[in-house]
């Protein structure tokens, strides 16, 4: 809690705000109720952590001294959109994501340039497959296909040899 109230102080301070102009804010008789704040005395109410959140245009998670990892999460339900961004967030910053990115920042531009047609190159290749596997998957339309081509052909795929 000792967090809170230094940063009560720095955000006051940040905002050329004297201690007589925030308990006017806040609706204290003078400024030794905010001294006794700003030192830790007084315990403040969820109430007052909002009100004093208000005032000093922050959050009450910064006042806090709570990490924020992402702006668009506040750590309520959210809708899945956010979720959902804030999952891909936490994944492209924290996880292989941003260790590739790491890796790639530190090659020589040379090699960057290697990597980025070696991941065209494989893109292109796997979108390929992906054509052929559909495909491959579709009976023949040029010309009329009969049980036993289509016995033929499962006799194929069935074959562990093939």
């Amino acid at each position: 809690m000792l967090q809170l109230y230094k940063n009560i102080k720095k955000r006051r301070l940040e905002l050329q705000l004297t201690q007589t102009d925030l308990a006017t804010k806040l609706g204290y008789a003078d400024k030794s109720m905010i001294a006794k704040i700003e030192k830790g005395v007084v315990d403040l109410p969820q109430s007052k952590i909002l009100a004093f959140a208000d005032v000093l245009q922050t959050s009450p998670s910064d006042l806090m001294g709570w990490e924020q990892i992402d702006t668009n999460f506040s750590g309520k339900e959210a809708p899945k959109e956010i979720y959902d961004k804030f999952k891909n967030n936490v994944s492209k910053f924290h996880g292989e994501h941003k260790e590739l990115l790491d890796i790639y920042e530190k090659l020589s531009s040379p090699n960057q340039k290697r990597v980025f047609t070696y991941s065209k190159n494989l893109l292109m290749n796997q979108q390929m497959e992906e054509e052929l596997a559909v495909q491959a998957a579709h009976e023949r339309t040029d010309i009329e296909v009969t049980d036993e081509m289509r016995q033929h052909d499962d006799d194929i795929m069935d074959d562990e040899n093939f």
